[in-house]
């Protein structure tokens, strides 16, 4: 029986220096962070610090996963942060995905009036030469503010405070409600004799039953509450906010976003695996021979590593999903 052998393409600025490296790892992350990568080459020769020395706007494309099996396109990245170290003579390069243009990274204020929240995402894509991905809630908004923000910053702040996340990958925008993402069926299934080594978190006594939330109506000026429930939760505290809302409706999809925001955060693991390139931030993958453990979960992060001699794993961050 043959060993399956982990295999990577990567090139820098088009030329193929898979050989050179040492480690390559690969971060992908469900919302609000720019996914990573970190490569580690032998220098014994000085090229890095010579005709190799990156410049600005340089760029890294990755690929990973098992010979003959597939591999996973993690995509382009431009180069953010070097380190040179010896001896032995090492050079690791960081990158972040691209293209996270300067319009993005650039703050604003201006005020989005009579907009849905995807009129919103698709005008910010439109600016920036993105295309916009995900299923998004029908929720409209009189006005709202981009309030010295850059792009990422606002975009990730409205995707939270209604429960989507929101992520650039490539070329595409992806804004995406999270019971959407998290009602998938699993990828995978990992049972306990497939881990390397797991760790979970229950935190039994942090969780709500319900959430009250209270604003001032614009209209009559007078302080409003709503109440959302968590059908999951019988018994717990009670979440209390005050929000900027223009509605009773927009107030309680806003309860019902900062309800199960909070209550995500009862039951996350980290599980380390042999590569596997189906462990996509966003993927659900199920969890089995672990007790009341076992169950579906939603991937947050998962992080892919493969280094000389040692193989390629995968290691994710998961939280439980009904």
């Amino acid at each position: 029986m043959m060993v399956p052998q982990a295999k990577w393409i990567l090139t820098y600025q088009g030329a193929d220096i898979g050989a050179d490296a040492i480690s390559v790892i690969y971060t992908d992350f469900d919302h609000g962070k720019s996914d990573e990568i970190e490569a580690t080459f032998e220098d014994k020769l000085h090229r890095w610090k010579g005709g190799w020395y990156p410049e600005h706007g340089d760029v890294l494309d990755l690929s990973i996963g098992w010979l003959g099996q597939g591999l996973l396109p993690c995509g382009t990245f431009e180069i953010d942060e070097i380190d040179f170290d010896g001896a032995p003579d090492t050079v690791t390069i960081r990158g972040l995905a691209a293209p996270v243009s300067e319009s993005l990274r650039t703050k604003k204020t201006r005020a989005f009036e009579n907009k849905t929240l995807r009129q919103i995402a698709e005008q910010i894509a439109g600016e920036n030469g993105l295309s916009v991905e995900g299923t998004i809630e029908n929720i409209t908004f009189k006005r709202v503010t981009q309030d010295n923000e850059r792009d990422l910053e606002f975009l990730k702040r409205i995707a939270e405070e209604y429960h989507h996340v929101f992520a650039v990958r490539g070329k595409v925008l992806f804004f995406s409600k999270v019971e959407d993402l998290e009602s998938q069926g699993p990828v995978a299934v990992i049972p306990r004799t497939e881990m390397k080594r797991f760790s979970f978190q229950d935190k039994v006594h942090e969780v709500y039953k319900d959430c009250k939330l209270s604003y001032h109506d614009p209209e009559t000026a007078k302080l409003i509450e709503v109440t959302v429930e968590d059908p999951n939760v019988k018994t717990g505290d009670t979440l209390r906010i005050k929000a900027r809302v223009e509605s009773e409706a927009q107030a309680k999809k806003r309860a019902e976003a900062e309800l199960k925001k909070a209550n995500a955060k009862k039951l996350r693991g980290r599980i380390l695996i042999v590569g596997d390139h189906r462990m996509v931030a966003g993927n659900v993958i199920e969890v089995a021979m672990l007790g009341k453990l076992s169950g579906k979960y939603y991937v947050e992060t998962s992080r892919h590593r493969i280094e000389r001699g040692a193989g390629y794993t995968t290691e994710i961050e998961v939280r439980r999903v009904p």
